[in-house]
């Protein structure tokens, strides 16, 4: 759920959104759909149960170089 107020050009994220949709790949959370009312947009997305980065990185308090590079290289 984003809020409308939040989106600066309402146009360029709309074709964001379109281009994501039209994404797939095993390494990439899959956009199903989007609907907006007055308030807010919502994006349907595929469930993904591995967590955020951010919470693993203040989990951990550091990273190794070669911790880091690994996530680094899934994320590419």
């Amino acid at each position: 759920m984003i809020d409308r107020d939040k989106i600066k050009r309402f146009d360029r994220f709309i074709n964001e959104v379109n281009a994501l949709k039209t994404l797939d790949h095993p390494n990439v959370i899959k956009l199903f759909e989007i609907y907006e009312d007055k308030k807010n947009v919502y994006l349907v997305q595929e469930v993904s149960s591995g967590g955020e980065l951010f919470d693993d990185i203040v989990a951990h308090e550091h990273y190794s170089e070669e911790r880091a590079a690994n996530i680094f290289k899934q994320m590419l």
